[in-house]
């Protein structure tokens, strides 16, 4: 995905990665719907729990799926995953 395309679907945030098949179109809630598939990756900063700066010892471990709808779009509904 283009930094145009990014900057008109407001997905700017520098963390958000789409791999080259990032928009599929499938069927959700009764209508066809396009799905814009992506990675949010980052190092932490600092554990939430004590707030113990990272310095290279803290991992970031595992992942965690979920899917939010965005504006409607091309007059289909949008969601990302």
């Amino acid at each position: 995905m283009d930094k145009n395309t990014r900057k008109l679907l407001g997905l700017t945030d520098k963390h958000l990665s789409f791999g080259e098949e990032w928009l599929e179109y499938r069927q959700m809630k009764g209508v066809q719907a396009q799905v814009i598939k992506a990675t949010l990756t980052y190092r932490p900063t600092h554990r939430e729990r004590c707030g113990l700066k990272n310095q290279g010892q803290i991992i970031k471990n595992g992942h965690h799926l979920t899917q939010a709808q965005l504006p409607v779009f091309n007059e289909r509904l949008t969601f990302w995953s």
